[in-house]
């Protein structure tokens, strides 16, 4: 399970971490219909944690940061979604990867950085 993950499912409010989690709320509401046809509130949650990884990796590769990165040193880093089970020890590939904006809508990437 996931702290993070468990709170998002829920509606308490926590505190500055609040902000963090909306992000985690945003996954759930673009994967609601599929979540919610999850009867299994163990089989949901982690559900939705394999979710919130495959969109984590998407965000990263949206960002300046990595895109320069890319830039620079040839497709590098690679950015791979996995998800690790603390209760078996188990990490499971969830077959999604990044290490170019390639596959990426254009509004996402950024042009070269312009040295001055």
């Amino acid at each position: 399970g996931c702290g993070g993950v468990r709170a998002a499912m829920g509606h308490q409010q926590i505190g500055l971490i609040d902000n963090w989690i909306r992000h985690i709320k945003d996954v759930y509401r673009l994967h609601q219909d599929e979540l919610e046809a999850i009867t299994d509130k163990k089989q949901r949650e982690d559900r939705f944690i394999e979710l919130n990884v495959m969109e984590q990796v998407y965000d990263l590769g949206k960002t300046s940061i990595i895109q320069n990165a890319w830039q620079r040193r040839g497709g590098f880093p690679y950015i791979h979604g996995w998800v690790y089970d603390i209760g078996n020890g188990i990490i499971k590939d969830l077959k999604v990867s990044m290490h170019d904006d390639s596959e990426m809508p254009d509004v996402y990437k950024f042009e070269k950085l312009k040295r001055v």
